[in-house]
């Protein structure tokens, strides 16, 4: 793989999120002057490890505050594709107070993060695309649209250069490990477009988000060890 000289670095897209009490509203309503912004927060990092195929995507996380607006806990509810990438904004928010006033209790916010390749105007870069109609058929799992919610289970692979997967990973798993599994040998008998750069074809990362086939259910995830 030709090494690309260029680094990377994360755009915020959101800062702006309903901000609501923990229980209630109607027992316990917010101040009406209580900002919620996570422009304090320290920026992540890219990671080094996720330099590696040009790794990017949009981290989705809901966040919980204690009594005084600083942020206690972090969920991510739609992943990047990367769990390298989702942890890294975790950490990042994670105890910094994102209210301007001490809200005198819990307050969930939300907010998503972008992660693009610096330099990406500069040339041309076309990840990995998957065809959807390639993939296996499964009586558990689906290929969901874009706009679907839910975490699901999230596979990462790196594509050859003949739109095959070379390498695999669990980004984010199942609690049932035969639903990981088949996660996996879905993606993995899947074919994809391969990417390209201004230097031609090459190989390159994508994620791919399966959800539960039944109707109503989620799949229960946690992050892979």
């Amino acid at each position: 793989m030709r090494p690309l000289f260029f680094s990377a670095f994360l755009l915020f897209s959101s800062f702006t999120a309903s901000a609501i009490a923990a229980d209630k509203l109607d027992d316990h309503p917010l101040p009406a002057d209580l900002r919620v912004s996570f422009e304090q927060c320290e920026k992540p990092a890219y990671p080094r490890s996720a330099g590696r195929n040009l790794k990017s995507g949009d981290t989705l996380v809901s966040t919980l505050t204690d009594a005084d607006g600083k942020v206690t806990s972090v969920d991510v509810v739609r992943s990047s594709g990367w769990r390298t990438l989702d942890f890294a904004v975790a950490r990042a928010v994670i105890g910094c107070k994102i209210t301007n006033l001490a809200p005198g209790k819990a307050i969930k916010a939300g907010l998503a993060f972008h992660w693009m390749i610096e330099g990406a105007d500069f040339f041309y870069f076309e990840p990995a695309k998957l065809l959807p109609a390639s993939c296996p058929a499964s009586d558990s799992l689906r290929i969901p649209g874009n706009d679907e919610p839910g975490l699901g289970i999230v596979i990462g692979a790196v594509v050859t250069k003949k739109g095959l997967v070379s390498y695999h990973s669990v980004e984010w798993a199942d609690d049932d490990d035969a639903l990981t599994q088949e996660a996996v040998r879905i993606v993995k008998g899947c074919k994809f477009e391969p990417g390209a750069n201004s230097h031609g074809i090459l190989e390159t990362a994508i994620a791919i988000r399966l959800l539960p086939k039944t109707s109503g259910a989620t799949a229960i995830v946690k992050a892979a060890q």
